[in-house]
């Protein structure tokens, strides 16, 4: 047969930017799929096939757990307490915007609430006592975890129900040293994010763009060994010859079909599959077959938004991954009423409280960072239902987001009484100008990064992980979690 010569194109390497990492192969055909068979190129690029450092991730960093409520939630006044300048318990005088009736203020005894659920001396973050995310966190984490975890309220602006806010630090945990054993970040959504919201454009490194991790098949197939799909031309024979992952087959390759570098690489990445395979048994990496997990998910079968969640909770907690993101939908909840949006609260509050639980169980810190696109206002109307004030419409000067750190061996040390960043104004909506990230979503994530890094003692790394320090004129108004020991 006669051979088809435009099918015979050389590979497009440039001899400035060898490839090395699983990304320079799917741009070369080389690799049809992240999801069939896993290579660990992000390990072995430039190590000299350093088969250790599969599975070696030195001074491993906080693991991390975003939520993202999609459709712009209320987080600050119905649920954390939001106050002015001087903090959560500097309170406004009047909360209705926030959804809180007169007779729900928290200057009334027993309005206010701290994780513990103690509302008559609260101390650390504090809830409204009729906080529907607060009693989720609490039905899902027993009262000795919530008693190991503290947080802060971020007073931020914030576009309505819109994925274009870049809300999603995650690139930037990465950067700052977070690791993970298997990949890095992951998400339960496609995209560049792995979420809702988009991450800083300033913060992305496709090179770790976040792998989709949407239910527990997800996370084996990372291991599990499938047929790859196929290319036309050179690429396709490429495939088909690696397809038998024989080093024979590879090395009959010629100078002119393979270069050497590809070869290199390519016998490297068998014997590390080889690894891979041997510490990263797919039986055992089943978020079904963990016992902790299952003990806390325990409808995985049953429900797709703890499939994705056990799924992450388990690639991350276990040191899989970096850093996760789970996206929870249905939080546009001004629906004409008040009971839709105090169930979609209470359902991300036992998210919360599902995660710390899990952290708990397998004896880990992990930070759980929690936002939404914009937010919600209430009007005049009440929920005939539960006697509550009915959600409006959007209002992204309404919005803020949460951060907590559980720490297994004991409460995180705060730097101050304050848990709250920013302010609200009189009228219950934030303050623009209270500081450099009131205004600023992108400055929003660069003082969630601060935050992470000050858990760490390396809150002087800043500038070096996001490019600049926004906060330097006035840190200590940005800086509240001291280093877990």
């Amino acid at each position: 047969m006669e051979d088809n010569k435009k099918d015979k194109k050389p590979l497009n390497i440039d001899k400035d930017h060898p490839l090395k990492t699983r990304r320079d192969f799917l741009a070369q055909g080389l690799l049809a799929s992240a999801a069939t068979m896993v290579l660990p190129f992000d390990a072995m690029a430039q190590d000299g096939c350093d088969l250790a450092s599969i599975t070696a991730v030195d001074n491993p960093m906080i693991p991390v757990i975003i939520l993202d409520l999609a459709g712009g939630s209320n987080i600050a006044g119905s649920n954390v307490i939001v106050g002015g300048a001087n903090g959560q318990m500097d309170y406004l005088p009047d909360y209705k915007t926030v959804g809180l009736l007169s007779n729900e203020h928290p200057s009334i005894a027993g309005k206010v609430s701290d994780l513990t659920g103690n509302t008559t001396s609260p101390s650390g973050l504090l809830f409204h006592s009729q906080s529907q995310m607060l009693a989720g966190i609490m039905s899902q984490a027993p009262l000795a975890v919530r008693q190991r975890t503290d947080g802060i309220l971020l007073c931020c602006s914030s576009d309505d129900d819109t994925g274009n806010n870049p809300h999603n630090p995650m690139y930037w945990f990465y950067k700052a040293g977070a690791r993970g054993k298997l990949t890095q970040l992951i998400g339960s959504q496609g995209g560049q994010s792995g979420g809702n919201s988009q991450a800083p454009s300033t913060s992305v490194d496709l090179s770790v763009a976040p792998l989709t991790i949407n239910e527990p098949k997800d996370v084996t197939n990372l291991v599990g060994l499938g047929r790859q799909g196929f290319t036309t031309g050179r690429e396709s024979f490429i495939l088909r010859a690696l397809d038998s992952l024989s080093n024979a087959r590879v090395s009959a390759l010629s100078r002119r079909q393979m270069p050497d570098a590809v070869k290199d690489l390519v016998l490297c990445n068998v014997k590390k599959t080889e690894v891979l395979l041997q510490n990263f048994n797919p039986t055992l990496l089943d978020p079904v077959n963990d016992a902790n997990v299952t003990a806390v998910f325990t409808n995985i079968a049953g429900d797709g938004n703890q499939r994705k969640a056990a799924s992450v909770c388990k690639m991350v907690l276990d040191g899989l991954a970096a850093t996760g993101t789970i996206t929870l939908g249905g939080f546009d909840y001004h629906t004409g009423d008040r009971v839709t949006g105090d169930q979609r609260d209470r359902e991300a509050g036992e998210m919360i409280g599902k995660i710390l639980a899990v952290a708990a169980r397998k004896n880990t810190p992990v930070v759980v960072y929690v936002f939404t696109d914009g937010g919600v206002s209430a009007g005049t109307s009440v929920d005939g239902a539960n006697g509550r004030l009915v959600w409006g419409g959007d209002n992204g000067q309404r919005s803020g987001s949460v951060m907590l750190a559980y720490n297994p061996t004991g409460k995180p040390q705060m730097r101050s009484n304050s848990r709250q960043m920013g302010r609200y104004k009189v009228g219950a909506s934030v303050d623009n100008s209270a500081t450099p990230m009131s205004n600023s979503v992108t400055n929003l994530a660069k003082s969630v990064v601060l935050n992470y890094l000050a858990l760490h003692g390396m809150e002087n790394d800043l500038d070096k992980v996001v490019g600049d320090n926004p906060f330097a004129a006035n840190i200590n108004q940005h800086l509240f979690f001291r280093k877990i020991a």
